[in-house]
């Protein structure tokens, strides 16, 4: 369970929202009203204060950044890649790190690709997207933080993640999602907060 108490956010808002493992959190709003940066205060990416933040009814203060940032990733809008790299290195990329030391993969993003080899700057938009969040979801989080996933995506990859994503929070993992687009996740729970 993720509980946030009086996060306060860089634009002034405060928020406060529970989610239980199982669960998604949509989040809507007009541009500007703060939701990227909510999605950011709680990966530990900028300042922020709050009154209480409990991950799993421990203090996340606890957690050392680099610990956090494992258990809680945040996905930006923009794929940020080194344009020399190969799908298949972009994958594996995180896993050269010494917090990946050891990981057991248990999901596996290769078999939703047929673009292995090939160079991540020739990529559409709407495959980068694809290629990022399948590579978030291989590293096994708690909590997956979307920010506008499926804005370069066309109907049909939609619903192939919408799909990967409901069986994920099925295994009690937890979302906070930012998107323009509606979410359909079957046989999930999803609180929506109007920022």
């Amino acid at each position: 369970m993720l509980r946030v108490n009086g996060l306060k956010l860089l634009n002034g808002k405060e928020i406060s929202f529970e989610i239980k493992n199982g669960e998604a959190l949509f989040l809507e709003g007009a541009n500007g009203s703060g939701k990227s940066l909510l999605l950011k205060s709680l990966a530990r990416l900028i300042p922020s204060s709050w009154t209480q933040v409990t991950f799993r009814a421990q203090d996340i203060s606890t957690f050392p950044v680099e610990l956090w940032r494992s258990k809680v990733l945040y996905l930006p809008p923009d794929v940020i890649f080194d344009p020399e790299l190969t799908v298949e290195e972009f994958l594996e990329e995180p896993f050269a790190f010494s917090l990946y030391k050891g990981f057991k993969k248990v999901f596996e993003p290769r078999k939703y690709l047929d673009l292995a080899q090939d160079q991540m700057q020739v990529l559409s938009s709407g495959q980068k997207q694809s290629v990022a969040l399948l590579r978030a979801i291989s590293l096994n989080p708690d909590v997956l933080l979307l920010d506008e996933p499926f804005s370069h995506m066309d109907s049909q990859k939609r619903e192939l993640f919408f799909g990967l994503l409901s069986q994920w929070c099925k295994d009690g993992k937890m979302l906070v999602i930012v998107s323009h687009i509606e979410v359909d996740l079957a046989g999930i729970h999803i609180q929506k907060i109007v920022l």
